[in-house]
């Protein structure tokens, strides 16, 4: 267990002096998943034998690239995410989940992917499951998590079955 705790510790060390993921895509190739956002269940990544991990806003100057594209409503934390992106600061990620509270990042990045000004960018996906218990909502919640599910499964290129999403919400 101490020596797991290490190397993690190590890789993250590393991305946190360097501001980068790069040391994240040394690891063999095992695909890697970033969230951005609170409330994205990591279990689906882990189940399909991903690596995930949030990612936090790069320190840095608002940057001028996010200033043309973005307007107020968006947090200064989003433009650098947004600037680090178009950047391809998270080319070494195989898909990129934002919460639905990050909406309007995660519409500005694939618009920018769209147009084709950010080549470096990995696909992005909103995980957009709503607070309720009501019936009507059920629905929606269930479609959203099972195509979370298969962009996991896309990402890792494994199929992820009940038992390993068990013993990643076991983790």
């Amino acid at each position: 267990m101490r020596e797991r705790f290490e190397v993690t510790y190590a890789t993250l060390a590393s991305i946190y002096e360097t501001r980068s993921l790069t040391p994240v895509a040394d690891r063999g190739r095992r695909p890697c998943i970033g969230t951005i956002g609170s409330g994205v269940p990591i279990e689906i990544a882990l189940a399909a034998g991903a690596a995930a991990m949030a990612v936090p806003p790069p320190p840095r100057a608002a940057p001028p690239i996010a200033d043309t594209y973005l307007d107020d409503v968006v947090s200064p934390d989003d433009h650098r995410l947004f600037e680090a992106a178009v950047e391809g600061d998270f080319e070494p990620l195989d898909l990129l989940v934002l919460s639905r509270p990050r909406q309007h990042l995660f519409y500005f990045l694939k618009e920018i992917r769209r147009l084709g000004r950010a080549p470096r960018a990995p696909p992005i996906w909103l995980f957009d499951v709503l607070p309720s218990v009501r019936e009507s909502v059920r629905d929606h919640n269930e479609r959203c998590l099972e195509f979370r599910r298969s962009a996991g499964e896309r990402a890792s290129g494994r199929t992820i079955v009940d038992d390993d999403l068990r013993a990643a919400i076991a983790r």
